[in-house]
């Protein structure tokens, strides 16, 4: 008898293609023409696709902006609920713009419910370096093993409002800028192999 391979030899690339394509949990996290999958957590929050910031510099994507909905100075939010194995380690991160934010930070929360409903059973954080001007890498250091029984993990993207921008004749009020997004990722960092079984 002879193993087979779920994945032949002649089709190892295709393979290879699909799970790499596969890899990123997150839905929408490239921002390629809209912001969809995403919901506003904080109250003040007011996001939008922008296709004139992108953090690769592509003029055929863009980014997701958020900022304050009434002009104030307000905490930002949004999460996205995706589905993740118990027991994995994922790798999260993701590119920002942060303009003048001083604060920033991502978290992905695991739950027991499918809908990212009750009290969370184990989460992982990271924060970026703020106030640049341009777009900055933030990725965890160490994978987070998702806790036994879990059937759904949120992740959140959160941000002070950028400090807002002086007064002018056609801005009375001044400017209130957006922090920008992209590239956002929540991926396995298990690595894929090839199963077999016998054939005759």
């Amino acid at each position: 008898m002879k193993p087979f391979y779920v994945c032949t030899f002649s089709a190892l690339l295709a393979c290879a293609a699909t799970a790499a394509s596969a890899a990123n949990l997150i839905v929408n996290g490239t921002f390629d023409a809209n912001v969809d999958g995403w919901s506003v957590g904080a109250s003040a929050t007011s996001i939008w696709f922008d296709s004139s910031q992108d953090a690769d510099g592509s003029n055929t994507s863009g980014s997701m902006a958020m900022s304050t909905s009434n002009g104030s100075n307000a905490n930002l939010s949004v999460s996205q609920c995706i589905t993740a194995l118990d027991g994995t380690s994922y790798s999260f991160g993701l590119k920002v713009l942060p303009n003048t934010s001083n604060t920033f930070g991502m978290t992905c929360s695991a739950f027991a419910e499918a809908d990212c409903g009750g009290a969370s059973i184990g989460d992982a954080s990271i924060n970026g370096p703020m106030g640049g001007k341009g777009w900055v890498t933030v990725q965890s250091d160490t994978p987070f093993v998702v806790p036994s029984g879990t059937l759904s993990v949120s992740c959140s993207i959160t941000s002070t409002q950028p400090l807002r921008q002086a007064k002018s004749a056609s801005q009375p009020n001044g400017f209130a800028p957006a922090i920008y997004v992209d590239d956002v990722v929540f991926a396995s960092t298990d690595p894929v192999t090839l199963q077999s079984f016998d054939v005759d």
